[in-house]
């Protein structure tokens, strides 16, 4: 006979702790990106983003093409799946959020296609309510002016 009930046994509340962070992890991943697929749903005759993997690089939805994954061009931003370092990891995710706080504030948002890049990734401008998404990041710090020529360093 256990000296504990099972309802005070601490691995339960142990399990139950690591469930929790589980399940609240993947749902910070994956809710925002739902309420990007929702916004503008009733467009059905307009490009839209519908995913934001970091600070630019985005997946698109538009009734020709389906999804694919794009990169936004006039800027670059910190690598979240390729940081070098833990200031570029931390930066990324600042500016993947900035990105996808303005993404979603936006009344109008305008993607034009621009080609793909070596990686097959489609090459994406973004306007946000008549507005350069390229110049909104650069301006608030989550992106560095992109000449198309190698890609600065965000360490520290």
């Amino acid at each position: 006979m256990p000296l504990l009930p099972s309802i005070l046994n601490p691995r339960l509340y142990l399990r139950a702790v690591l469930a929790a962070m589980v399940v609240s992890f993947v749902l910070f991943q994956i809710l925002p990106d739902l309420l990007l697929w929702s916004k503008d749903a009733d467009q059905d005759d307009r490009c839209r983003i519908v995913s934001i993997t970091d600070g630019n690089t985005v997946r698109t939805w538009c009734p020709a093409r389906g999804v694919e994954v794009g990169r936004l061009q006039g800027f670059s931003a910190p690598k979240l799946y390729y940081a070098r370092c833990k200031s570029e990891f931390l930066e990324a995710f600042a500016a993947r959020r900035a990105l996808r706080l303005a993404v979603m504030g936006a009344k109008d948002v305008t993607i034009v296609r621009e080609g793909k890049d070596v990686d097959k990734r489609a090459l994406i401008k973004v306007w946000l309510d008549g507005r350069s998404l390229a110049s909104l990041m650069v301006e608030t710090g989550h992106a560095r002016p992109h000449s198309g020529r190698g890609w600065p360093s965000w360490c520290h």
